[in-house]
């Protein structure tokens, strides 16, 4: 009987996902997914409204490893190529990608395990270096520093270090540049409440001077159902409901603007193996989508 239940309770392995749209009675296939029988993603298509392809991506794997997706633009024309290689840990090493124009870019990461850094450099079909970035991390594998350098992959560009609370939060933010432009200390407070929430946090300059807030709002459950962000420095302002049913999942999204307008809406229904099977979005002037998703399992 016991094993009966589990069987019963065990989810299908999915096939494939049709996700369709409907604007203004018009209904379309939008996005199309295909999977492998461990779950793994083989084939990715997004259309346009008429049922031409926008884009499309083909895996393929060994293992648990992606070792190339194929990209293709309009018409399933051929975009770019991008492969992949790994060390023994399974960490990509070099990410190479070909356009169709024939030009190359190679992306190399060399890992210092002993140092906890890496040196991430990006090189053109030439062997030209385009870019380089040097990571530094902590033992929690947290970026610790960042060095950006030119073109040459020699000359320092921006420096930014990173520091952290015993909880492993980012407390002290401070970047440099050479050129001067982006000198800026950015220093993170957090309030909690008696769960250990963390219900506001503030971001201040190296002046005191408070740069941008957040707030926060939980459920019984620890499920964030409000966040208020206001960026005093770029004038950004989002504030957000999440709507959870009694599974935990998500049914709910909306999002406000200053005056307490609901700017959008959206509403969704799962089924009984959690997965979403109906989205409706609502935004303020622009009229209601509706997204059905669609699903294909493999057989038992």
């Amino acid at each position: 009987m016991k094993q009966a239940k589990e069987q019963m309770a065990t989810k299908p392995k999915l096939k494939k996902l049709y996700i369709y749209a409907t604007e203004n009675n018009n209904r379309y296939l939008l996005e199309f997914r295909e999977f492998d029988e461990q779950g793994k993603i083989i084939t990715e298509i997004a259309f346009y409204q008429d049922g031409s392809v926008y884009e499309k991506v083909v895996h393929t794997y060994i293992g648990d490893k992606v070792i190339q997706s194929n990209y293709f633009s309009e018409n399933e024309k051929a975009s770019h190529t991008v492969s992949f290689s790994y060390d023994d840990d399974e960490h990509i090493t070099k990410e190479s990608t070909w356009y169709a124009d024939g030009s190359l870019t190679i992306k190399t990461i060399e890992r210092n395990m002993a140092e906890l850094s890496e040196v991430i450099t990006t090189r053109d079909e030439e062997d030209t270096i385009e870019g380089k970035t040097f990571h530094q991390f902590n033992k929690e594998g947290k970026p610790i520093l960042e060095i950006i350098y030119d073109e040459s992959g020699e000359d320092e560009v921006e420096r930014t270090t990173f520091s952290y609370d015993e909880a492993g939060l980012p407390i002290h933010i401070e970047g440099t540049s050479k050129d001067g432009t982006k000198p800026f200390i950015r220093n993170i407070e957090y309030v909690e409440d008696e769960n250990g929430n963390i219900i506001d946090t503030i971001t201040r300059n190296e002046k005191g001077i408070v740069m941008g807030t957040e707030k926060r709002d939980y459920d019984e459950n620890g499920n964030v159902i409000g966040l208020e962000e206001v960026n005093n420095y770029t004038g950004q302002y989002r504030d957000m409901e999440w709507e959870f049913d009694e599974k935990g999942n998500n049914v709910a999204i909306r999002q406000y603007n200053r005056r307490g307008d609901m700017n959008v809406e959206i509403l969704l229904e799962n089924d009984e193996h959690d997965r979403i099977i109906l989205e409706e979005t609502r935004i303020a002037g622009q009229g209601v989508t509706l997204k059905e998703y669609v699903y294909e399992f493999y057989e038992s």
